[in-house]
């Protein structure tokens, strides 16, 4: 299973026992999905999604909050345009209950610090983003109200989480592409086997890019190495090397036979042995030798 749908199906089965947090999470659905409107004098709390499984634990929460009260249907939905696909939608008949859940809601905007967490999440499976981790990190919240979505950022700032803020297509969105902020939010809303496997993905992806960069600088260090080798054969070819003094000829008679040998390797394979830099400074002064002449070019 992706993490994505980690996090959905770990979010989805959270039910609290404390009714003041089932309450806090039920008002974050309704803030990010829920839709008021009046039909034949009544009013209808509307939710419309395409995950079934939202609309099951929206009735379900509903059920434990309000006692079982008001009626609802399901519908299928068939949309086409850009949001097109099959969306599911339920519809409680609110009766005389919409005048409490008004002031439940500018309540539950107010007081985020009585079951802060329950509420985000609710507004998460509402309205949030998970990207794919693999590719990169970005976690949103979608939000129709600019008051919600300020309270919200300061909220979360609160509790040290670097979230931002941006608008796009008529929603105010908060993001987060930083991985450390990402793993507190899904532990903070209860999402602990997510955050585990998350937490999991981030060690291994710094061990491959750790990896790929060790493999990086391994290959740059060889291509030079093979680099200055031939560049070194050359000049040697072009003296007579029996001129040279017996330290200087024992490396250079070392760099004919092992091309592709790294500095530190032909020390090793001097009697006695050298130090790397000493194999530079043999080899780099009969570079100069060659250069200025001063040996029998042949």
């Amino acid at each position: 299973m992706d993490i994505q749908n980690l996090l959905k199906e770990e979010l989805y089965s959270i039910i609290p026992d404390n009714i003041k947090n089932l309450e806090a999470e039920w008002m974050g659905i309704v803030h990010g999905l829920g839709v008021l409107k009046k039909r034949n004098d009544q009013f209808h709390l509307l939710f419309t999604h395409q995950d079934i499984a939202l609309i099951k634990k929206i009735i379900t929460v509903q059920k434990k909050v309000q006692g079982g009260s008001p009626g609802h249907q399901i519908l299928a939905l068939d949309r086409r345009g850009l949001n097109r696909g099959k969306f599911y939608q339920v519809d409680f008949e609110l009766g005389r209950e919409w005048e409490k859940l008004q002031v439940d809601l500018k309540y539950s905007i107010g007081n985020l610090h009585e079951g802060g967490f329950h509420f985000l999440r609710g507004l998460f499976e509402a309205g949030g983003y998970f990207g794919e981790p693999h590719k990169s990190y970005q976690l949103e919240i979608r939000l129709a109200s600019e008051e919600i979505c300020d309270r919200v950022l300061e909220f979360l700032r609160e509790q040290n989480l670097d979230f931002k803020k941006r608008f796009y297509r008529n929603k105010f969105i908060l993001y987060s592409k930083n991985i450390g902020t990402i793993a507190s939010f899904v532990h903070s809303v209860g999402a602990t086997r997510t955050y585990l496997m998350l937490e999991k993905l981030v060690a291994e992806k710094a061990t491959f890019n750790e990896l790929t960069r060790w493999v990086n600088c391994e290959t740059a260090n060889l291509e030079r190495t093979v680099a200055y080798s031939i560049r070194l054969r050359e000049k040697l070819q072009r003296i007579d090397l029996e001129t040279l003094p017996p330290k200087l000829l024992e490396i250079a008679l070392l760099r004919m036979r092992h091309p592709l040998a790294s500095l530190k390797e032909l020390g090793k394979l001097c009697k006695p042995p050298i130090s790397k830099g000493e194999a530079y400074r043999r080899l780099r002064t009969i570079e100069k030798l060659v250069e200025s002449k001063s040996l029998h070019i042949k």
